[in-house]
């Protein structure tokens, strides 16, 4: 299937920036969504390559975290992080096939088409919140999002990250997002609860839900509170694994722990 990689109408992105300011959310066209078996396939195939340490990668940046934080993780009692709950997830920037290189690890075809389909997307969604944060600047003013998004988005360090979840592993408890904005993606089933009164919401192929993280929060100096929000298998008895994308939307600057 083709993906379209055009960016929806302003003046549907305009109808989503009113909404995100009335309610703290909004739906996005995601025209890309056709590229996202392929990654999620491509994923699931890494998940069970014998090469698949070698895509264990730290990505290089002032400031950035000590463990890894590039291509597939295994958040298992190995990682050195601070949460072991046993998902995989695929962190994918444009630095990442520079870092691949530069370790001598050759992907094969299934795993260079991996790279393109995530490519697409990353590239749509860096450029549908740049066009999101232009409208956002004209609806609420005041903010100059637009031009702090587009600045991010250059340096391309964004993540689009695709999550795998075991059967039986922990999905994810009440949090917010460190970014300033999240675009849900897709899901295999439903399990994304909203807000303190945990309403269900259910991904729809070609939708992309949007909402603000802690950096927005700190941008707006509280306007906009970064949304609560957990995650729950839908059907925890599946055998199949559950998986989701996401792509987080990043501005220049750091946020206190």
């Amino acid at each position: 299937m083709p993906v379209d990689c055009v960016r929806p109408p302003a003046v549907h992105i305009r109808r989503a920036a009113e909404e995100f300011v009335r309610t703290g959310r909004a739906l996005l066209q995601f025209r890309a969504a056709p590229a996202v078996p392929s990654v999620i396939s491509g994923v699931c195939n890494l998940i069970e390559a014998p090469n698949r340490r070698d895509w264990q990668l730290h990505i290089n940046r002032p400031g950035g975290p000590k463990k890894p934080d590039d291509g597939l993780i295994r958040r298992d009692p190995e990682y050195p992080g601070d949460t072991t709950d046993g998902k995989y997830f695929f962190h994918y920037r444009r630095s990442l096939e520079d870092n691949l290189l530069q370790r001598r690890v050759i992907p094969n075809a299934s795993q260079q088409d991996l790279l393109m389909h995530c490519g697409i997307i990353h590239h749509y969604c860096a450029d549908l919140l740049v066009a999101f944060a232009a409208e956002f600047d004209q609806v609420c003013p005041g903010y100059r999002l637009e031009e702090q998004m587009a600045d991010f988005a250059a340096c391309e360090l964004a993540p689009l990250r695709t999550l795998v979840y075991d059967q039986g592993t922990m999905v994810a408890t009440p949090h917010t997002d460190y970014s300033a904005l999240t675009l849900h993606l897709a899901e295999s089933r439903p399990g994304l609860r909203l807000g303190k009164e945990r309403t269900p919401y259910t991904a729809h192929c070609g939708e992309a839900l949007i909402f603000p993280g802690r950096k927005f929060e700190k941008l707006t100096k509280g306007a906009f509170k970064a949304l609560d929000h957990e995650v729950e298998d839908s059907d925890p008895q599946n055998p199949n694994r559950r998986w989701s994308m996401v792509y987080f939307g990043h501005i220049p600057g750091e946020i206190p722990p």
